[in-house]
């Protein structure tokens, strides 16, 4: 049994989609960087919050929380306008440890939600053996 030709392209457009689309569902987004970067410790407090993401995410559902690591929220900031990264000034921030926590809206509709804990360390002063 042959096939006609009209028939034959269909099959063969069918059998392509089916390899495509399985990957294009699979297409969620992800934090690619960040800074400060996970666990990273810093001598002093960050003068701003970057996040770049694989994806151009949502401005409406999109929204970045600076917390303190007992949860108390420091800092707000909603995506201004769809984009693959997000920029806050961050508020001067004493030695102890943060939280950035995300919550993105990429394309596929599936909410991307993560954190990124750092540490502003205490500054070690040099004895100068004076008093």
């Amino acid at each position: 049994m042959t096939i006609p030709g009209f028939a034959r392209v269909a099959v063969v457009w069918g059998a392509a989609l089916a390899t495509v689309t399985p990957l294009a569902a699979n297409a969620n987004g992800y934090l690619v960087q960040s800074f400060p970067g996970p666990k990273m410790h810093l001598n002093e407090s960050p003068r701003y919050i970057r996040l770049k993401f694989s994806l151009r995410m949502d401005a409406k559902y999109s929204k970045v929380r600076l917390e303190r690591e007992d949860g108390t929220v420091l800092a707000t900031k909603t995506l201004p306008k769809a984009s693959h990264s997000f920029n806050m000034v961050a508020p001067k921030l004493p030695p102890g440890a943060y939280r950035v926590h995300y919550r993105m809206l990429p394309p596929d509709g599936h909410l991307l939600r993560g954190d990124v804990s750092f540490i502003i360390d205490k500054r070690h002063r040099k004895a100068t053996g004076l008093g």
